[in-house]
């Protein structure tokens, strides 16, 4: 697929890293899916990938989804969570690197790890809300000191 800076992203977390055996599986089915996923008879070229062996990534053509095509790809992949036992995190969360690994916090646990040092400005953060290819480029695993809702905390300088 063309990397077009405007093409839809869907970043859907999982609570723990997938295993190889897992993606394969999970591949398989959703590029079976993705294969005959349409928006009002027209196919929606899309494709996807793991990042960080947790972020489940799809790229939609910019424009071609619709609002009941992303219905039926979301509960397609609500219903191969389910069949698979594969952990979705919880919504609305956000993943930090710490150390060598990625946590899930809500936004009190970012401020709160950052006031207690175990997470730094440097920080890597995965905002898991971009939905375009430039904001995921701008964004993506960029340290937490260059986001502004953590503008103003002590430990941001």
């Amino acid at each position: 697929m063309n990397q077009n800076p405007e093409n839809t992203i869907f970043i859907l977390p999982y609570e723990r890293t997938l295993l190889p055996s897992e993606w394969k599986i999970l591949q398989t089915e959703i590029d079976d899916f993705l294969n005959t996923w349409n928006s009002h008879g027209q196919a929606i070229n899309a494709s996807i990938r793991l990042e960080e062996s947790i972020f489940l990534i799809i790229e939609a053509e910019d424009g071609q989804a619709s609002g009941c095509s992303k219905d039926r790809l979301f509960r397609f992949l609500k219903e191969k969570n389910i069949e698979h036992k594969f952990p979705e995190s919880e919504a609305g969360n956000f993943f930090v690197q710490q150390n060598n690994s990625i946590v899930s916090m809500n936004r009190a646990g970012v401020k709160m790890a950052l006031s207690e040092g175990t997470i730094n400005p440097e920080s890597k953060l995965f905002p898991t809300w971009v939905c375009s290819v430039f904001e995921f480029e701008k964004l993506w695993k960029k340290p937490l000191k260059n986001f502004p809702f953590l503008a103003g905390h002590p430990e941001i300088k």
